[in-house]
């Protein structure tokens, strides 16, 4: 279907994140020659402290998962586990797992309130997680589909001379749809596996915050 300038702009924000370093095709998509050279413009590292979120609604309401007809509701802030904050390769794992289950509820609730202070500002490919959100929030879009989940493939478990960890993994996107009004899809993407990318991760007091991200081949 033909795509709006807003709808190609939400697409590339989430697809250019994973499709653009698949060997695969499948994005509804192409990204455009102006999303290649976008950075976000970086920013004094500061040292974040983890985050402590409260709900962002009553355990009594009931949580209504995103449809054709409306954003999702009542969404539950995924708790991270306590392995997730062991400096050891399970906790490595476990921290990234749940980086990427923040996306999903930033994505569901169109907020970046609790997965901004999981990252360095210096991330570029953070802050491109961060935009999606934002713009949906600002453009009143909101997403069917598209979680992400992670599968650590690799961790160096040895801290290098800037104090970070090495690591990879493998990223998987579920099909997903934008919405502007209830029933008018805006745009469409694929699921897609992504090729290996590179996590760097730094250890904390009080667990990990992710120091950047990247994968290998350029987009």
């Amino acid at each position: 279907m033909p795509q709006s300038p807003h709808a190609r702009n939400l697409n590339r924000l989430t697809t250019i994140c994973l499709a653009a370093a698949l060997s695969l095709t499948g994005c509804a998509t192409t990204p455009t020659t102006t999303s290649t050279t976008q950075t976000a413009s970086p920013e004094t590292e500061t040292t974040v402290s983890e985050p402590t979120p409260t709900p962002s609604a009553s355990s009594s309401a009931k949580y209504k998962a995103a449809s054709a007809e409306g954003p999702a509701e009542n969404v539950p802030i995924p708790q991270m586990p306590a392995v997730a904050k062991e400096h050891t390769e399970e906790g490595f794992k476990a921290f990234v797992d749940y980086y990427f289950d923040i996306v999903n509820y930033s994505i569901a609730t169109r907020s970046t309130d609790v997965l901004a202070p999981l990252a360095k500002t210096s991330c570029q490919m953070c802050n491109r997680f961060l935009e999606t959100p934002e713009y949906m929030a600002k453009n009143d879009y909101w997403a069917t589909g598209g979680e992400i989940h992670s599968r650590l493939t690799y961790s160096s478990m040895r801290t290098n001379q800037h104090g970070n960890i090495f690591g990879e993994a493998k990223l998987v996107q579920k099909p997903h749809k934008y919405y502007k009004a209830p029933r008018k899809v805006s745009s469409t993407g694929d699921g897609t596996e992504s090729a290996t990318w590179e996590m760097t991760l730094t250890p904390t007091d009080g667990g990990w915050i992710i120091a950047d991200m990247a994968w290998p081949e350029p987009y």
